[in-house]
């Protein structure tokens, strides 16, 4: 069996309650160290595009352990992905189906697809082709102010006004999440190849050094 993320952890041995006073004594129960944190973009080999290979999530895999299993053969290997694209919360992260995603906007919006949210910058490529420039960032949010007015800028030989609804254009609360949703739809997911390493690298990041609290490799208390 492929090595499951919670057999690797180490050991905190937690201090409950005091027996008796002076409390020189205590109770101790084992719990898994899961605060543990690792450096994944330190190590060379991790944080190389060559390593990854992109993905797009559809609607058919509506859990990590799915995609797992798909590329690498091992739900298990599920904590792979969700260390190596830093997925705080899986729950939520993860992206929505279609349907789940109409589901929330009509759940936590009175009209999710008529409700102006904000005003965005329209694409390089087209204040490219339209004014031979690029006048703001593509995707910078505008207010309704900017959109109902002009924009005036030195074009080389004088002054020109454009209008803000020709540069910027509306987004409702219903596009603002789908392009969210769309966002957490790309994962990098590790090559195969490099699993292994991987792997190991995370057994040596969770064994103790030498230290007060220090029980062994695997165990320290949290009361030294």
């Amino acid at each position: 069996m492929p090595d499951n993320f919670f057999s690797l952890l180490p050991d905190l041995k937690y201090d409950t309650k005091p027996i008796e006073y002076p409390f020189s004594q205590s109770d101790y129960t084992l719990m898994k160290n899961f605060f543990k944190t690792y450096k994944i973009d330190d190590v060379f080999a991790f944080r190389t595009s060559e390593s990854y290979e992109k993905y797009i999530i559809n609607d058919n895999y509506t859990r990590v352990e799915q995609v797992a299993e798909a590329y690498y053969g091992e739900a298990y290997y599920d904590w792979i992905i969700i260390l190596t694209n830093k997925l705080v919360n899986p729950q939520f992260d993860w992206p929505m189906t279609s349907v789940q995603l109409r589901d929330h906007v009509e759940r936590n919006y009175t009209d999710p697809y008529g409700t102006i949210r904000h005003y965005e910058i329209i694409s390089n490529a087209d204040q490219e082709e339209r004014y031979g420039r690029v006048l703001f960032e593509e995707g910078t949010r505008m207010d309704e102010a900017f959109y109902n007015s002009g924009y005036q800028y030195w074009d080389g030989t004088g002054v020109a006004s454009v209008p803000g609804s020709s540069i910027s254009s509306p987004v409702t609360q219903y596009e603002y999440e789908y392009k969210i949703n769309e966002e957490r739809r790309e994962v990098y997911l590790l090559r195969s190849e490099y699993v292994n390493a991987f792997i190991n690298y995370i057994k040596r990041q969770n064994t103790y050094k030498s230290s007060s609290s220090y029980v062994s490799r695997k165990v320290k208390e949290t009361n030294k």
